[in-house]
């Protein structure tokens, strides 16, 4: 490589390309220019896959990242099964992590952190066979061909949308497991920088479980958790917390109870280190939580909410459903709150204290205007 870089390598393939980026760095380099001066917009889909959204550019107090659709990738080389996880952060603090990172080539975790489970995302079991056996387990599929014109294994980005303070995401992944399923749909509503509403929605031609893994960050062991109940999870992160509360799963008009089980994982800061690097084999503890539904059904709806807020204002936030049906996010001292109500292809939310009501149809999202409404009694 000494006639593409003049640069001499001391120690091997990773020295040589780090100084042949030096080299470049050196002579490419341009000024920096501030988030503001990039007018980067606050909600972004990217092709490569991830979709992106920020309460505000400059020093943001949320930040949400989804791993949605794309075009289809030329490669197939160290790709996760990872389609539609998302990582979740407040007060620059990680809460929940799109993935553990490639880990390091050494260890065993390198394999098992690529796979479906080790993401914030799905698995199916479907129904036991005719002789008594488990059923099997239906995982996303690894792309392993190449093509410039098939779309197999993408996400199908349906809505990317953002109306003042509201974000809204809408990604369907069926493609990424095949048959049976048939919608594997995750929809994002976040009312930055406080509140995220989470709605999982899954039709399969033949009946199935839904296993829905969430995986949290405590690769410092600064992670602090609290299960209030199956339903009620509290996290804590420093100064940041968050509570997470599964609000609903039901299958059809039917409700479909669910199990609670954790489990662990391997957690890398910063991908792969090169080898003889610092990080290297030193991937931290990543929990894992699962929701499982007890019956098997052809389609599930899952509504998870979410309240973020400095550590000692979070006992204050209140999360439940209401009289009417509809999910409720209400604020330290009954200060508005946020009110979520679906019916079929087109939902509403509620914004409590300003009055505004937003209507989220099957792909976008339009504000409407509604007096403000006293809450009922809340529940917990």
């Amino acid at each position: 490589m000494s006639w593409i870089f003049p640069v001499k390598a001391e120690k091997g393939h990773w020295n040589e390309v780090e100084k042949a980026g030096l080299w470049f760095r050196e002579r490419l380099s341009v000024p920096a220019i501030t988030l503001e001066e990039a007018k980067l917009i606050l909600l972004a889909p990217f092709e490569t896959g991830t979709i992106t959204a920020r309460d505000k550019r400059e020093k943001p107090d949320t930040i949400l990242a989804v791993q949605g659709g794309f075009r289809q990738r030329n490669l197939s080389s160290r790709s996760h099964e990872d389609k539609t996880s998302f990582l979740l952060a407040h007060k620059n603090e990680r809460f929940f992590i799109v993935d553990p990172g490639h880990c390091c080539d050494p260890l065993n975790a390198l394999h098992s952190s690529g796979r479906t489970d080790s993401h914030n995302t799905w698995s199916f079991q479907a129904e036991p066979d005719q002789e008594g056996g488990e059923g099997k387990v239906i995982l996303q599929q690894q792309a392993t061909e190449i093509s410039h014109h098939s779309q197999k294994y993408s996400n199908r980005n349906r809505m990317v949308q953002q109306v003042g303070q509201l974000h809204v995401i809408r990604v369907d992944s069926a493609d990424a497991y095949g048959d049976p399923i048939m919608k594997a749909e995750r929809t994002w509503i976040a009312f930055m920088p406080h509140v995220l509403f989470i709605v999982d929605r899954v039709e399969s031609r033949t009946p199935v479980k839904v296993q829905s893994h969430f995986l949290l960050n405590n690769r410092d062991n600064r992670l602090k958790v609290n299960v209030a109940a199956a339903n009620r999870l509290v996290f804590r992160r420093n100064e940041a917390a968050l509570k997470f509360i599964l609000l609903d799963a039901r299958s059809g008009e039917q409700d479909n109870p669910y199990r609670l089980r954790r489990d662990r994982c391997c957690k890398h800061d910063c991908g792969q280190p090169p080898t003889n690097h610092e990080g290297q084999d030193m991937a931290g503890d990543a929990p894992i939580f699962r929701y499982e539904t007890e019956h098997y059904f052809p389609s599930h709806t899952m509504i998870y909410a979410i309240a973020m807020d400095e550590e000692p204002l979070i006992r204050g936030w209140h999360l439940n459903v209401l009289e009417d049906g509809s999910c409720f996010v209400e604020p330290p001292g009954k200060a508005g709150g946020f009110a979520l109500q679906l019916d079929k292809e087109e939902w509403l939310l509620h914004n409590r204290g300003s009055g505004e009501t937003y209507r989220i149809a099957a792909n976008h999202v339009e504000k409407l205007q509604a007096p403000p409404v006293t809450p009922s009694d809340r529940t917990d």
